[in-house]
């Protein structure tokens, strides 16, 4: 069900997520930034929260496998 999250409480524009924990082996989650700009201008706005959470992603897949 899509709802707020504290992973998304600092991000601006807003991210929505969705959490499925009905997924073999695991969880499946969804995160999706509402009210980017459009346009090339906003491309490395883009980039910028990509990189930023694959970084966290990287993070919490260490953290869960100490």
């Amino acid at each position: 069900m899509p709802g707020w999250s504290p992973l998304c409480a600092l991000e601006n524009p807003p991210c929505i997520n969705k959490v499925d924990s009905k997924v073999a082996g695991g969880t499946k989650l969804d995160l999706t930034h509402a009210g980017l700009p459009d346009g090339a201008e906003a491309f490395g706005l883009t980039l910028a929260l990509d990189d930023g959470w694959d970084a966290h992603f990287g993070k919490l897949r260490t953290s869960a496998n100490e």
